[in-house]
């Protein structure tokens, strides 16, 4: 951060130079651009930045994860036939309920 600041400075000083701006000046612009609070922002800025990496990184996973479970989905629709997403509940129950019948009739031939 320190080498930011540094940098910055040297921008900063390079520019004016380039201008013909006096030191006076320069320090006067220094002064406004490298005031004490500019390291805490850089440091909350740096931070922001972690946590930006970070929460894309949680984005991706979900989004592979949520691809992984429409494609359960897709394949539990074929299974049961259900007509739609939203059926697929329904069309279970019909399934289980036709299996216990099944299982019913099958114990009742024995």
């Amino acid at each position: 951060m320190d080498k930011d600041i540094t940098a910055l400075a040297s921008c900063i000083e390079e520019a004016c130079g380039e201008l013909g701006l006096s030191n006076s000046i320069f320090k006067s612009i220094a002064d406004k651009a490298l005031w004490p609070g500019a390291a805490r922002i850089a440091e909350k800025m740096q931070r922001l930045r972690d946590e930006n990496s970070s929460l894309k990184a949680q984005i991706q996973e979900l989004e592979s994860s949520r691809d992984r479970w429409l494609h359960t989905q897709r394949e539990v629709i074929k299974l049961i036939d259900a007509p739609s997403p939203e059926k697929i509940l329904h069309s279970l129950r019909n399934v289980l309920n036709e299996l216990t019948l099944l299982r019913a009739m099958a114990d009742d031939t024995d």
